[in-house]
């Protein structure tokens, strides 16, 4: 289970997730972009959650090149 929550961030910051004590997800996404840029990025964070990535030994980087091949 996650939540959606809607911020202003720098434009260079598509959004990204935060995961509180209780393990539940926060997907946040930038509220200065277009509904479907929120919407791509909605797909790769919750790509992100589905694949454990939160609990990963893996680098941001290396997860990140990861999710972007596939």
């Amino acid at each position: 289970m996650h939540r959606v929550v809607y911020q202003d961030l720098p434009c260079s910051i598509p959004g990204y997730i935060r995961m509180d004590p209780e393990g539940y997800c926060t997907i946040i996404l930038n509220s200065r972009l277009s509904s479907e840029r929120n919407r791509e990025t909605y797909d790769h964070e919750l790509e992100h959650i589905e694949n454990d990535d939160l609990y990963s030994q893996d680098s941001a980087g290396e997860i990140e090149e990861l999710r972007h091949k596939g």
